[in-house]
């Protein structure tokens, strides 16, 4: 079952790379993250593109969320995240924003997080 996951995890990366990277979709959710104005005079409607930006982007997050509760805490608890957005964050950062380069450093932080927990003591 855990390898599902990673396949759907990978797989979920594809996808964001090729929407962002080389679709119209992606090209104008980075011209409205750019600047609304410039977004506008090109023609595009800088609120429906933020609207599908958050959906695509509630979307994965409510996939993820479901990966958590069900396959790896197994129930629904109030320290169900346990500060992962924050690390998420800090590894999309480290990336600069690049789909691939955000599989590596999570990788790296997942080693890092791993040996830090069992490693104290």
């Amino acid at each position: 079952m855990k390898m599902k996951k990673r396949i759907i995890a990978l797989l979920l990366v594809g996808v964001v790379y090729v929407l962002f990277k080389q679709s119209k979709l992606g090209y104008e959710i980075a011209v409205v993250g750019e600047s609304d104005t410039t977004a506008r005079y090109a023609g595009m409607s800088p609120t429906k593109v933020m609207l599908i930006a958050i959906l695509i982007s509630g979307g994965l997050c409510g996939i993820a969320g479901t990966v958590q509760a069900s396959g790896i805490e197994h129930s629904l608890t109030n320290q169900l995240s346990g500060g992962l957005g924050f690390t998420a964050i800090i590894t999309t950062w480290l990336s600069k924003l690049s789909a691939p380069a955000i599989v590596i450093v999570s990788l790296l932080f997942a080693i890092l997080l791993y040996f830090f927990e069992n490693n104290t003591g």
